[in-house]
């Protein structure tokens, strides 16, 4: 039963969009393919209260919850708009040809290309994911390929009083896996930007990994991050406030490796702004390189 003050919008659209979710029980196949294309635009709007959270899930070519198969294969295309907004505390995720959760398989591949606008805002205690070709979660797999695209506008805004603010890209992102082999390439030539700003105190965690791994198990690890566009990350929070601001383009971040093989370029323009004197700012970005943090 769903408390009476937790309003919870989902748009989990298995059969239209293409992706294979999970419910508690899960899902055991031998093989599953998940393949999407999305022209048109997808909306998910919700008031909220004090008290009250909203829960918006836009999962597109993807694969999600817990699921026990032999060879996976996640793909998606979009070339519309993607927004999720709220006026008040909210979780919102987006996956664009992406696998998360609890997953055993022998092989997983993804492939997500975002060309359109994708966007998320909300007011208050928010958690912010968007993956395009992505892989995050328990995920064991003996053979893991990830790679993502995005050429268009990616925009995750933030804001409120004293509130933790979460905000996370994954473009050919992989994080939180247990692996042989994995490859994993990302590609940015677009726009994207984090915003979160508090009024007084909070905490925001801004992280964008482009073709690059966090906190994994993986024996063979080839990276490739490329960033042709905008990357902003903005974050305040007032005073006596915590930012932290990752940017991770082909590399590889606290993660178990035996060996590890890693290409960046990057062309365009990568910025980090933390708030006034008073917080505490923690700025990083890894191109290319082995962050143990």
């Amino acid at each position: 039963m769903i408390p009476t003050h937790t309003t919870v919008l989902t748009l989990l659209l298995a059969a239209a969009l293409g992706s294979a979710h999970a419910q508690d029980r899960g899902v055991d196949a031998s093989n599953i393919t998940t393949r999407s294309t999305i022209t048109g635009s997808l909306t998910q709007t919700a008031a909220g209260l004090p008290g009250q959270s909203t829960q918006q899930t836009i999962a597109i070519g993807g694969v999600s919850g817990k699921v026990n198969a032999n060879d996976i294969s996640a793909t998606a295309n979009v070339v519309g708009a993607i927004t999720q907004a709220t006026t008040g505390a909210s979780r919102q995720n987006i996956g664009i040809g992406s696998v998360q959760g609890n997953v055993d398989a022998r092989n997983v591949t993804v492939n997500g290309t975002a060309i359109g606008a994708i966007t998320q805002s909300g007011l208050g205690r928010i958690d912010q994911r968007i993956g395009i070709g992505s892989v995050q979660g328990t995920v064991n797999a003996r053979n893991i390929t990830a790679t993502g695209v995005t050429g268009g506008l990616i925009a995750q805004t933030g804001s409120g009083t004293s509130v933790t603010d979460k905000q996370l890209i994954l473009v050919g992102g992989v994080s939180d896996v247990d692996g042989r082999n994995l490859t994993a390439t990302g590609a940015v030539g677009g726009v994207v930007t984090q915003t979160s700003i508090g009024a007084i105190g909070g905490t925001n965690v801004q992280q964008l990994l482009v073709g690059s791994i966090n906190d994994s198990q993986v024996h063979n690890v080839t990276t490739n991050g490329a960033v042709l566009g905008f990357v902003t990350q903005v974050a305040g929070s007032g005073l006596a406030g915590k930012n932290l601001q990752v940017i991770n383009v082909g590399s590889v971040n606290n993660s178990s490796i035996r060996d590890a093989t890693t290409f960046v370029v990057v062309t365009g323009n990568l910025t980090q702004l933390g708030a006034s004197a008073g917080n505490n700012n923690t700025q990083k970005m890894i191109l290319g390189g082995i962050d143990g943090r």
